[in-house]
């Protein structure tokens, strides 16, 4: 059941809009969204499958980005899924989208919205709109149940990447909840309101205090940041905590978890953190911040992350990690160990005969250098050889495992490196995860 709101509308239906106006509107509102308050966490301009721009506004961290684009014909349209998000995020955009029709002179189309549930961008019946999404989380409740297979984690609602190893059992994006939570859901779907990060279409201080869970739980990395992003990242969170605290003094927060962002804002050397957490708010966490049962962030578990060529590798939930601009070179990385891959093809029948898996794992055996040799890698159909050995790079003593990998027409690279050697059995275990799944 699809639960978002696509729109259309027109720009001056007699004018041709050329590519390079397009390109300028575009940009103008990309602008005019970034500052429309707190709401909006980034916007960018990118390009679809068909090489046409587009603008990607986006809300929150559950949320897809919401696509905007301007055609030739001056056709304007608009697609957000608004699920798992929520129905205060559905109404909130309805409003926004309504604002900015307004202030760049030109009108949706009301009639011909798709997705809108109980057509709340027409009607704003915000008790129709809430039982909708109430409808739909019933529904991926029972979905679920069909499909459940013992000892094995369920999600509701959550990123399609990386894949989070928590123990669950059932992952949703403010933290696990237990087994019976299912059924309890699907045969009262009120009883799943708390399960939505947007709920109230106002910017209160449930808003603030629940999309900052929701990064605690999906994103936040529990170290100093690695890159620009996280150190956003952590900012974000440290602003929507701060005004979630002062919009309501009362307000049940995560203060555990506050107390490990300011740290983690203490200790950024690299100063990718740019909003330091004054000294009276800084005590007024610590004094609220206690031992807890409950540790936030599926972060602190490993996570299995997709790569290119249909490879899989569990990693530590720790690590950043970014794809190279070949779109087949993958680094994941803290301060003591980084993890970097790439996949190929391993021929083309135009070419000449392709070598099998084990063919080309004969081969690439001979190119690893001296060390170690670690137990042959044999997952479903996938083969691998590794060594283990120190490393000296640019005068400095590491330890690194170096692997290949075949499945099918694809051979993988897999590198580790380590600045201590009792980390071997970690760089093993990353080693053995790797997978690949034909696609």
């Amino acid at each position: 059941m699809a639960v978002g709101i696509a729109l259309t509308g027109y720009l001056h239906p007699d004018h041709r809009v050329k590519l390079s106006e397009a390109r300028d509107w575009l940009s103008r509102a990309a602008v005019w969204f970034e500052t429309a308050g707190d709401a909006v966490l980034e916007t960018r301009l990118a390009r679809d499958a068909d090489d046409k721009p587009l603008a990607h506004i986006l809300l929150h961290p559950v949320a897809d980005p919401v696509e905007l684009r301007i055609g030739g014909s001056g056709k304007v349209t608009i697609h957000a899924r608004t699920a798992p998000v929520g129905p205060g995020y559905h109404a909130y955009l309805c409003e926004l989208l309504k604002e900015f029709a307004e202030d760049f002179e030109f009108t949706w189309n009301e009639t011909a919205a798709e997705h809108d549930p109980a057509h709340y961008f027409a009607t704003e019946d915000l008790a129709k709109l809430e039982r909708h999404f109430l409808h739909w989380l019933a529904a991926e409740c029972s979905a679920a149940l069909r499909k459940a297979t013992p000892n094995q984690p369920l999600s509701i609602g959550m990123p399609r990447h990386p894949k989070f190893l928590h123990p669950g059992p059932i992952l949703t994006p403010l933290g696990p909840r237990p087994a019976e939570w299912l059924k309890e859901v699907a045969a009262d779907p009120v009883r799943g309101v708390d399960f939505f990060p947007w709920w109230s279409p106002e910017l209160d201080a449930d808003f603030y205090a629940r999309r900052a869970r929701t990064d605690l739980w999906l994103a936040f990395h529990w170290r100093p940041p690695l890159t620009e992003a996280e150190g956003e990242l952590v900012d974000q969170i440290a602003a929507d905590l701060a005004n979630a605290h002062e919009a309501d003094p009362r307000a049940d927060l995560p203060w555990d978890a506050w107390a490990a962002v300011a740290e983690v804002i203490e200790r950024d050397e690299n100063r990718f953190t740019v909003e330091p957490i004054t000294g009276v708010l800084k005590q007024e966490i610590r004094s609220h911040a206690k031992a807890s049962a409950e540790s936030l962030g599926y972060r602190r578990h490993p996570v299995v992350a997709t790569l290119s060529g249909g490879w899989h590798v569990q990693l530590p939930g720790r690590l950043a990690l970014k794809r190279g601009e070949d779109g087949r070179t993958w680094t994941a990385w803290d301060d003591s160990l980084t993890v970097w891959f790439r996949d190929q093809l391993l021929g083309h029948p135009e070419h000449g005969p392709v070598p099998t898996p084990a063919e080309a794992i004969t081969t690439a055996r001979k190119t690893l250098p001296s060390g170690e040799f670690l137990p042959s890698l044999h997952h479903q159909d996938t083969i691998g050889e590794a060594v283990f050995g120190p490393h000296d790079e640019d005068g400095r003593k590491l330890w690194r495992l170096c692997g290949v990998a075949a499945s099918g027409h694809r051979l993988a690279v897999c590198n580790i490196y380590l600045t201590r050697e009792a980390d071997r059995d970690a760089a093993v275990t990353i080693w053995r995860s790797l997978y690949r799944v034909h696609t």
